[in-house]
């Protein structure tokens, strides 16, 4: 869609493809407000659309084969998605394992 304004005359032209439409001045700039406003939601959400686009490229730091789900634990800082939920859940079948050889070897002990 093309918009054009041609100030200095009353009322204000304002061409919309081709066409031509007459306001007045205050609704010729509540018109161009509402315009301005439509524009910086359109690139906001675009930009939003271009930072997925990019998260969801991030390959998993441990195996590099799957997309990233889950942020590392072992990162400090900003919670960023760097590990597959496949070899988070192989993190966790690990700990689990040192749990219980931790808990028997308490239970021996008493």
């Amino acid at each position: 869609m093309k918009v054009s304004f041609t100030s200095g005359e009353f009322p204000i032209t304002v061409k919309i493809n081709g066409k031509e439409l007459f306001f007045t001045i205050s609704a010729a700039k509540e018109l161009r407000m509402k315009l301005d406003d439509n524009i910086m939601k359109y690139v906001a959400s675009e930009q939003a659309k271009q930072e997925d686009k990019k998260m969801a490229n991030k390959k998993c730091e441990i195996c590099g084969k799957n997309p990233a789900t889950i942020p590392d634990r072992e990162r400090i800082g900003r919670l960023i998605n760097r590990v597959c939920s496949r070899c988070h859940a192989l993190r966790l079948a690990g700990d689990l394992t040192q749990i219980k050889k931790l808990q028997e070897e308490r239970r021996t002990l008493i």
